[in-house]
């Protein structure tokens, strides 16, 4: 996960007592708040250029962030001044994008989004089937990889670890009991919801 790098061109014929961002995830909650700094070494450019800077933590594919800004001016009552003018209910407001990994070692080979009558898993059940392939020459730690069908929440299933040797394929069923340890295929319990047919899979944050 990235943080976000925001900077403000900040000034005042008074002079400024402090500038802060405030920042929130989602349409609604509190904002925490941390000061924002024209001293280089900010991600604010050069020190004393008038620029400031600060950093709003990573957060997940899909996560909404609020945020603004608040400048203090440097006079006995502190008079703030907001960007946007109307904060903290007028905001600035961006979505956290995923990752897109343009060639994987590990692929979605097969995929059954409405299984009927084709596939039975080991319970005799039609789940939907989804296969992952290895086509690496190595064994693949699957940790910190995802599978979904919400875009707003890209980390709704973690894979447990790795995917065995090299050029393997390992099918799951995405049913909605979950499957004893050492027992094949997978169970994914409930990825693929026959009203939402697309996967995600984000990229790790740190890859296995």
């Amino acid at each position: 996960m990235e943080e976000t790098h925001v900077q403000a061109e900040v000034s005042h014929a008074i002079g400024l007592n402090r500038v802060n961002l405030y920042y929130a995830t989602g349409i609604v909650g509190n904002f925490s708040v941390v000061q924002m700094f024209d001293d280089g070494q900010h991600n604010d450019n050069e020190a004393e250029d008038g620029v400031f800077g600060a950093t709003i933590p990573g957060y997940q594919a899909g996560t909404w962030v609020r945020f603004y800004i608040e400048a203090l001016t440097n006079n006995n009552a502190k008079t703030a001044v907001y960007y946007p003018a109307g904060a903290e209910h007028d905001v600035l407001v961006y979505t956290v994008q995923a990752n897109v990994v343009d060639n994987s070692d590990v692929v979605i080979n097969e995929l059954m989004a409405s299984n009927s009558a084709t596939a039975a898993d080991n319970a005799g059940e039609f789940d939907d089937w989804i296969e992952l392939y290895n086509k690496s020459a190595n064994a693949i730690n699957l940790s910190g990889y995802y599978l979904s069908d919400n875009p707003a929440n890209l980390a709704k299933w973690e894979f447990p670890g790795r995917l065995g040797d090299p050029r393997q394929r390992l099918p799951g069923h995405l049913g909605r009991r979950r499957r004893r340890p050492g027992r094949q295929p997978l169970q994914f319990q409930t990825l693929c919801r026959r009203r939402n047919r697309d996967a995600a899979r984000p990229q790790p944050e740190y890859p296995g």
